[in-house]
């Protein structure tokens, strides 16, 4: 499975936000060291596992808070559960 990560940095303060962590996050912690970033925040775009999984260990690593939608993770796969059936079901 692929998924994206991205970095938004700040370049006046070098402060920096990791958006949807999952795989290689050693690519990421390179990246953020090579620049010398300073990881703020990590910012999920929603609460699928591929967007999340990094999270903890981002968090545990750069001291960064953890930002995503407050939507119930229960109703958020109830929502998707039911948009996949047929109308009427």
């Amino acid at each position: 499975m692929a998924n994206f990560t991205y970095i938004l940095a700040d370049e006046d303060n070098s402060e920096a936000a990791v958006i949807d962590p999952s795989w290689d996050l050693e690519k990421i912690f390179a990246a953020v060291k090579n620049n010398g970033l300073k990881v703020k925040y990590i910012i999920n775009t929603h609460t699928h596992f591929d967007h999340i999984l990094g999270n903890h260990e981002v968090a545990a690593v750069s001291g960064a808070k953890i930002q995503q939608v407050s939507i119930d993770w229960r109703y958020s796969i109830y929502w998707e559960l039911r948009q996949s059936r047929p109308p009427g079901k």
